[in-house]
């Protein structure tokens, strides 16, 4: 497993911590096959700050795409969306341990987030989406298009949102 390398000999038992008990057992444990007994503190903690930096990064470039439209900069504004849909895929991808470093990747954790949910639109907003980054090299699309294409932008970044606080209280709140 790719996060057990983070792991030191220094462990902490789940019920030592009452605040991280319920959230290590259905976020950390359970997905990884480890029992109640010794977390690591600091491998829990880690993947929650990596997970935030996603999601923070992910609200960033949506922001950053909207002032782009604003400046009619219609390729920017296509990459910056882009850019905040993959982020968001990257924290549901990390917080579940799915690798998540290519485009090839980031579409499998898109279709497994649809499967795991039982959410199509999450399939059907991702594959649209696509077209923003094939926007910033090809052009093409209009305003229209591309505003349409950042609605749907925030659309999934805010289900992907949810799927992820449904799963628990973060532990950095």
């Amino acid at each position: 497993m790719e996060r057990d390398k983070h792991w030191s000999p220094q462990t902490f038992p789940c019920s030592a911590v009452p605040v991280l008990t319920q959230t290590a057992r259905r976020c950390y444990c359970q997905p990884h096959g480890i029992h109640r007994g010794d977390v690591n503190l600091r491998a829990i903690l880690a993947t929650t700050v990596e997970e935030q930096e996603y999601r923070s990064q992910s609200r960033v470039y949506l922001s950053k795409a909207l002032r782009e439209l604003e400046n009619n900069d219609l390729r920017q504004a296509s990459e910056k969306g882009w850019g905040a849909a993959t982020q968001i895929v990257k924290a549901a991808a990390h917080n579940r341990g799915w690798r998540h470093g290519s485009h090839r990747l980031l579409n499998e954790a898109a279709s497994n987030l649809r499967e795991e949910t039982g959410n199509s639109r999450i399939g059907e907003l991702f594959r649209g989406i696509t077209a923003l980054h094939v926007n910033f090299y090809e052009g093409g699309l209009g305003y229209d298009d591309v505003k349409d294409a950042l609605d749907q932008v925030q659309d999934f970044v805010e289900t992907i949102e949810a799927v992820l606080d449904d799963e628990g209280p973060s532990l950095s709140s």
